[in-house]
């Protein structure tokens, strides 16, 4: 019993101890947290790695910049993680990605095979952003100084993920499999200003069908299209009436979507429930919460706004990237029936009602 027992004890000292066998120090690893993808030549991409220096983790103290780039050329994205792993001392460790940044050229020809490498890669997290830089991706990367975050990596993740954030959209890779329609966010680089909390530029969205380029849509439209499209959307939109003269916060509060396709020209009515504040108003003597004229106003500019963006997505974008014929898929009987169908030619030719429900909260402050 007693030699039992003390072959037991060898074996699991064994197996505790043969544990951190292959284990390696932090710093023997590069960790790569952001890739930019260029239009290189002969049919190639030029693929820009950045990581944090590995230094960084044996400080208390962040270095200014603590991060490093690497530019590959290279016909795919496995192609190229083989030559930085080739060329660098350390081993690159990718299951940090944070981020994944297209240049415009690369979504102007079309983004279809280094996105379908990454979404078949065990590399890349389903949850990892992609933006679009107005030019160069490996010049945004570089520019790149986070200012908040002490980590690189935190400060990707946190800087495009904001749901409070009213013009900033988040794409995530895996919505690239799951719809043919996209939008993300545009990002360009200029040079940061001595202690600024703005490093970066994040203004816009590209519009994408089948993950090329469509067009690119304004600030204010990308509100829009997050207040039609996100019910978990907590962000608030700051309303201008009477010349500026006054101003209302409006948070949404629900939206409902109802097609229907098979009428001539087919029909979608949008209900949405909003919340308003009037925050300021240079009118006197008047208690702007109880102006019926007011939440009528509020209503019809929102209407308005959505209708008109709705319209050309239809007429100009011809680009369905609020889904809404997908939304109607489950009244066609069977998925043939639905395949025959020519949804697009129903989109381009869709009627829109909007109605908005504004409720206004409080009352205004009267500063004049």
């Amino acid at each position: 019993m007693k030699n039992v027992s003390i072959i037991i004890l060898i074996v699991l000292l064994c197996i505790v101890f043969s544990g951190c066998n292959g284990s390696r120090d932090i710093t023997d690893l590069a960790f790569i947290i952001a890739i930019g993808i260029d239009k290189g030549e002969n049919g190639m991409y030029n693929f820009t790695f950045q990581s944090i220096k590995p230094s960084t983790f044996t400080t208390d103290n962040f270095e200014q910049n603590p991060l490093v780039t690497s530019t590959i050329s290279a016909p795919t994205i496995y192609s190229a993680m083989d030559i930085i792993n080739t060329n660098i001392s350390e081993k690159c460790d990718y299951s940090h990605i944070k981020l994944v940044v297209f240049s415009k050229q690369i979504f102007e020809a079309g983004a279809e095979n280094p996105i379908t490498a990454m979404l078949k890669s065990n590399d890349f997290h389903p949850n990892t952003r992609v933006v679009m830089a107005e030019s160069s991706a490996k010049n945004y990367l570089i520019s790149v100084r986070p200012t908040l975050d002490t980590n690189p990596a935190e400060y990707y993740e946190n800087i495009f993920k904001k749901d409070y954030s009213t013009f900033s959209v988040d794409t995530q890779l895996k919505d690239f499999e799951t719809s043919n329609f996209n939008v993300v966010p545009i990002v360009n680089q200029f040079e940061p200003k001595e202690n600024s909390l703005i490093s970066n530029d994040v203004e816009g969205m590209a519009i994408l069908n089948n993950c090329k380029l469509v067009a690119t849509a304004v600030n204010y439209e990308a509100y829009i299209y997050k207040f039609l499209n996100d019910n978990n959307f907590s962000g608030n939109c700051y309303v201008m009436l009477d010349d500026n003269k006054t101003v209302v916060k409006i948070t949404k509060s629900n939206c409902c979507f109802n097609s229907d396709l098979f009428v001539n020209p087919p029909i979608t009515k949008i209900n949405i429930i909003a919340y308003g504040e009037v925050v300021w108003s240079e009118f006197e003597n008047i208690y702007i919460a109880n102006n019926k004229k007011l939440k009528q106003r509020i209503d019809e500019k929102l209407e308005t706004d959505a209708e008109n963006f709705l319209y050309k997505c239809s007429k100009v974008y011809k680009t369905d990237i609020l889904n809404i014929c997908e939304k109607s898929k489950y009244k066609y009987l069977t998925n043939k029936a639905w395949k025959n169908e020519k949804i697009q030619n129903l989109f381009e030719n869709m009627k829109y009602e909007v109605n908005v429900n504004t409720n206004i909260e409080r009352e205004g402050i009267n500063t004049e």
